[in-house]
């Protein structure tokens, strides 16, 4: 099976197993004094990875040693975290394992992203100069951050990260694979563009590729 990167999303919440009263008065949780989690995305860094099956190795550096196949472009977003004390919203709710069910009071602290991530670019250069670089956007995909065994368009990815801000949740890291092979040169040096809801961008470029 291969590893699932939902793991990646953090979720600001604390499912406390117990019993919930029919009249949902929620006398058994007890959700301290945290009320929300104010999440600052700080910087840009991206990684080129070799993916094999689950195994993920480091190729900072790749030269003729990785098939375009096996590429993964990661996108990692370091951030602060600040959280807010007051009283924490309580929640009833119905989980499934299973055929069977049970039912859990849910301390859930929301998460409010300062600079949400707004768009993901992606672009591309035979010799690294930043006049020769071009929308390569459209020949990436994104694993799927709910399901690795599917995968986003960049657009679908994006709408993906607003379900999951709904649902008290981030998306720290992004990992592409290429879904045009045809359309990357065998050696290329790639740009990574994100822009950000407070009208501010950040990009990082990977060293020289050449690929098999």
């Amino acid at each position: 099976m291969k590893k699932n990167w939902a793991a990646l999303i953090l979720l600001h919440f604390f499912l406390l197993i117990g019993s919930c009263e029919s009249d949902n008065t929620f006398d058994d949780c007890d959700c301290g004094g945290i009320s929300s989690v104010q999440i600052d995305f700080t910087g840009l860094r991206v990684n080129s990875l070799e993916s094999i099956g689950n195994d993920f190795r480091d190729t900072r550096v790749i030269d003729g040693s990785i098939s375009k196949e096996n590429f993964l472009l990661e996108i990692d977003l370091p951030f602060n975290e600040t959280f807010i004390t007051s009283s924490a919203k309580r929640d009833c709710q119905s989980f499934f394992f299973g055929f069977s069910s049970a039912y859990a009071c849910t301390c859930a602290y929301p998460t409010f992203l300062n600079n949400t991530v707004g768009n993901i670019r992606i672009f591309m250069s035979s010799t690294g100069e930043d006049a020769d670089f071009v929308d390569a956007s459209a020949n990436f995909q994104v694993v799927d951050f709910f399901d690795s065994e599917g995968f986003f368009t960049i657009e679908e990815a994006i709408l993906a990260t607003r379900e999951a801000e709904n649902s008290f949740s981030f998306v720290p890291r992004y990992q592409l694979r290429i879904s045009d092979e045809s359309a990357i040169p065998n050696t290329v040096v790639l740009k990574v563009m994100v822009a950000f809801s407070d009208d501010t961008e950040r990009e990082q470029k990977t060293t020289q590729i050449t690929f098999l």
